[in-house]
């Protein structure tokens, strides 16, 4: 349930900004310490011997700073760009932030692969590496060199245990089959429009399986289980592929192509206008059985 076209207008932004943000999170660089710790005989003649890699992550800091991250279509001479710039990550207050891995060993970050009865093979992963909080700044967000203003995300994390499954195709076609399990908690979205003094800000923000509680009054929600994309179970993964496509005028154009079925529930505590309070946003029940995204785009 959502109520009122201003709501859904500003989830459609929260949309827009949170897919900004993931794909520039995949996309930078982070490198971490390892720690070892010495074993002795006693501990060592209790260890056995298993398939797979299990680690931790301790004593992290980190603060990460870009010039700029850019996009730009391929069939426009000058190129068109979507530009990310003055980029920060840290802990909103200007300090670094934390990748410990939480101190419950149930939760550490592992590995594994395995292949079942069909001969097909997947990778297993639980990362538990987002449960700190950290704030995602850009500066200027430009759009086909236009500043349409800055961007944040603040204390932006997940629950432990995020699972993530990675396989290529049974029929051995190209490709990549994918499924991810994540419950992601936000404290606030926000977008300051550069022409005008006004911000948009999405509060509270909480992706998950399941909510409850009724949807105007956010003191009631509880929440249980992970948002899901990609379903390997029920044989509707989501997959990326790459792909060359005849244009009919003698030229093609090569693609990367999504498809992002998702299962689960979006609430947003508050959404704020122009100081305007428009209440809470509820969105439960998703089922996307399919989601198309093809970059670049015809």
């Amino acid at each position: 349930m959502c109520i009122g076209a201003a709501r859904r207008h500003a989830l459609s932004h929260l949309f827009l900004f949170t897919t900004i943000v993931l794909v520039f999170t995949l996309c930078v660089p982070v490198l971490s310490r390892a720690q070892l710790s010495e074993v002795d005989e006693a501990g060592l003649s209790q260890t056995y011997a298993k398939s797979g890699i299990s680690y931790v992550i301790g004593d992290s800091q980190y603060r990460i700073t870009r010039d700029s991250f850019r996009i730009s279509d391929t069939d426009h001479d000058p190129y068109n760009w979507i530009e990310l710039n003055n980029i920060i990550v840290d802990d909103g207050s200007g300090n670094y932030f934390s990748m410990d891995t939480p101190e419950n060993l149930d939760d550490v970050n592992r590995i594994d692969v395995g292949t079942n009865d069909l001969g097909q093979t997947s990778i297993f992963m639980n990362l538990s590496l987002n449960v700190e909080p950290r704030t995602y700044t850009v500066g200027s967000f430009v759009f086909c060199g236009q500043d349409l203003g800055s961007l944040r995300l603040e204390s932006f994390r997940t629950a432990p245990s995020n699972m993530l499954t990675i396989s290529g195709r049974a029929d051995g076609t190209s490709g990549i089959n994918l499924e991810y399990q994540t419950e992601i908690m936000i404290d606030a979205a926000k977008f300051m429009y550069n022409t005008t003094p006004e911000e948009l800000r999405l509060g509270g923000i909480r992706l998950s399986r399941y909510a409850f509680g009724d949807p105007s009054d956010p003191s009631t929600w509880t929440f249980s289980g992970k948002f899901k994309v990609g379903d390997l179970e029920n044989s509707n993964p989501a997959t990326i592929d790459v792909g060359t496509a005849d244009n009919g005028d003698g030229t093609t154009t090569t693609s990367v192509y999504y498809n992002l079925p998702m299962k689960g529930s979006i609430r947003v505590q508050d959404v704020n206008f122009g100081g305007n309070n428009f209440g809470p946003c509820a969105i439960d029940g998703i089922n996307v059985h399919r989601l198309g995204i093809q970059i670049p785009g015809n």
